[in-house]
């Protein structure tokens, strides 16, 4: 059985339908990261709070840590901002 791997369109040309779906992925470009941006804002504040608001004893000791591991999730956060950013533009530009 041969397999051909050229395709060509059947009811548009190729070359159109890339030229549109290109153009329509671009138009995405920009709300994606914008979203990218806003969630990335709300869970780092999100675990900002968290780790300002130590209320239990328990908790309480350990202060320092649980100052650690809040700076480590934001790293982490923005390490993957970054992440995505790069998926995002890598889409938009191939």
């Amino acid at each position: 059985m041969i397999v051909c791997l050229d395709r060509t369109g059947l009811f548009t040309p190729d070359m159109a339908f890339e030229t549109i779906v290109k153009k329509q992925i671009e138009k995405l470009k920009q709300p994606s990261l914008k979203c990218v941006d806003m969630v990335v804002m709300e869970l780092t504040n999100v675990v900002r709070s968290l780790a300002e608001n130590v209320s239990h004893p328990c908790i309480a000791l350990f202060y320092c840590t649980v100052q650690c591991l809040g700076a480590a999730r934001v790293a982490i956060l923005l390490f993957m901002f970054d992440f995505c950013h790069y998926v995002i533009k890598a889409m938009c530009y191939n």
